[in-house]
């Protein structure tokens, strides 16, 4: 985000932040877009003498940055863990404590709108009896589930993150160089007058020119996080497309995952179902599976029209919908911490792929319980049931 003396805020646009005037002092703000998360313990009156304990998990990640930006607000997770305290009990004191689960899902859809300008929230409350084990802790947690035999304990479908479980459609230089190459279709297309009046809170002056802003050439390192940026913008539909292009092109090049061809295969032998799901386009997915002519039920990929990308999980439940499952039988096997993000939301179980120490760390961080460093352990498990 940037805000020029005395004018408007606007996105900035890295691939050239003076829009074309000259250098002069300007604020800008850095806006966080990677999902964040908290949760605490709550205690909610019923209907009875009883309470209900339970366990608040509280997912947000920006949508808006202008909107966010003008907001100007500070603290996040206690003014969204605020005014689900505030408007939990108006809701749960109608309900016996006998009646977790209907006082669980009425709450689910009271909650109205979240406080804070600019955010998408998500917001998973597990509500029981004061008398029994507080849900999410250790003792009413299951112990088969801490690894990927366990989750696949009884899951009638697995969905398939594309992007690393199935192959490494970009390696880090080539994501680099798509990313640019989006920011240059953002620059050459964005109207300098299509801004937004607002106030920030976080400024830092600036006169260098193009050349000397390395800091914000180097936040978007991958094309999706180019693609998240400009959703909501009118220029995110050429943007999709022309990320469809670079995802094309990057088929022929792209490696398969170890094991990932085995692991369909013997997923679909155990008897379960098996689709992929991924924030790349069908077309691409469709190409680079083609060969192997795997028993897939489903590939469900980035729309042509202005969809959410994960985290938000409309992507998991179309999935789940077209498979006709409910998310307590299915899996996620990912990579990402918006895939993780997008399971927890839709209810799902998650394996995440780890190759590395540090994506290993961001995905335990984010809440991820079973992590593999290959594909390997989720083929015996497979294979065994």
């Amino acid at each position: 985000m940037h805000l020029w003396c005395g004018g408007p805020l606007t996105l900035l646009d890295p691939a050239g932040p003076h829009v074309g005037r000259p250098a002069r002092p300007m604020t800008y703000y850095e806006v966080d877009l990677t999902p964040q998360h908290a949760s605490r313990p709550v205690s909610l009156p019923s209907s009875g003498k009883g309470e209900f304990v339970g366990t608040a998990e509280l997912t947000w990640w920006v949508e808006d940055p202008v909107a966010f930006v003008r907001a100007e607000t500070t603290r996040v997770a206690d003014r969204l863990l605020a005014h689900l305290l505030e408007t939990a009990p108006r809701v749960t004191r109608h309900h016996s404590p006998r009646r977790a689960a209907g006082a669980q899902r009425a709450l689910d859809t009271r909650l109205g709108r979240w406080p804070v300008p600019g955010l998408a929230v998500r917001c998973t409350v597990r509500l029981a009896p004061e008398w029994a084990p507080p849900p999410g802790s250790p003792s009413a947690a299951p112990t088969t589930a801490s690894s990927p035999t366990g989750l696949l304990t009884g899951a009638e479908a697995v969905l398939l993150g594309f992007d690393g479980p199935v192959t490494r459609l970009f390696t880090a230089p080539a994501a680099r160089k798509a990313a640019l190459d989006l920011l240059a279709v953002a620059a050459a297309q964005r109207d300098p007058r299509d801004t937004h009046d607002a106030q920030g809170t976080r400024d830092t002056r600036d006169t260098r020119d193009t050349s000397e802003v390395p800091a914000a050439r180097e936040s978007l390192t991958h094309p999706l996080d180019v693609l998240r940026v400009y959703a909501r913008d009118r220029i995110g539909p050429l943007l999709r497309a022309r990320l469809d292009e670079l995802e094309l092109a990057a088929v022929p090049h792209a490696p398969t995952t170890h094991n990932a061809v085995a692991l369909v295969r013997a997923l679909h032998e155990s008897g379960r179902r098996v689709a992929v799901v991924t924030d790349v386009s069908e077309e691409a997915v469709r190409r680079y599976v083609e060969p192997y002519r795997l028993p897939l039920d489903g590939i469900h990929g980035r729309c042509p029209h202005p969809a959410p990308l994960m985290p938000d999980p409309e992507c998991l439940l179309r999935a789940l919908r077209s498979l006709g499952v409910g998310a307590d039988a299915g899996v996620l096997i990912g990579s990402t911490v918006a895939e993780l993000t997008a399971a927890q939301q839709a209810g799902l179980r998650f394996v995440g792929l780890a190759r590395n120490p540090t994506v290993e760390q961001d995905l335990r961080a984010a809440g991820c319980r079973v992590t593999v460093r290959s594909l390997t352990e989720v083929l015996a498990a497979a294979r065994a049931r």
